[in-house]
């Protein structure tokens, strides 16, 4: 049985749908922000997609595009690497345009940290009922950012 959405869960879907159109399409990043389990913000995009269709294909249109000039500016700047320094600049930004679509590895290890000394903490505090219950979700959640970090 769903919970009622309370007011605060509504902003809190709305921040993020925004961030989702914004181009913040990371799942596992929106959770973390939203402070929400992976599989709500999971439901949610699938909502959003079936809602913001429109928006969904000028994004990947726009992500395409972006992709295709970095290749141009590349090959170019590799042709004339002394008369290239624009194109290196436009390289650069494309790149950086590029990132923000990926889930960055360093976030990625900060997480695997964290939930390391998550369990530590439930050890330290002798809380045997909560390391038992989180300890096998944490490794599942660890390995998955591990596959992710090097796939």
């Amino acid at each position: 049985m769903r919970m009622k959405h309370t007011e605060e869960t509504i902003a809190i879907k709305e921040r993020m749908r925004n961030l989702w159109l914004g181009g913040e399409t990371n799942p596992e990043v929106l959770a973390a922000k939203a402070g929400r389990a992976l599989g709500t913000v999971y439901r949610w995009i699938t909502e959003w997609k079936k809602k913001y269709p429109d928006e969904i294909k000028l994004e990947e249109k726009i992500k395409g595009n972006v992709a295709k000039a970095l290749n141009v500016a590349l090959e170019e700047f590799i042709k004339k690497p002394t008369e290239g320094l624009a194109l290196q600049s436009l390289a650069s930004l494309l790149k950086q345009y590029m990132q923000r679509y990926e889930p960055s590895k360093e976030l990625n290890n900060h997480i695997i940290i964290f939930l390391d000394q998550l369990i530590s903490y439930c050890i330290d505090t002798n809380n045997e009922e909560l390391r038992t219950l989180l300890q096998p979700e944490i490794e599942d959640m660890a390995e998955y950012l591990r596959r992710k970090n090097n796939g």
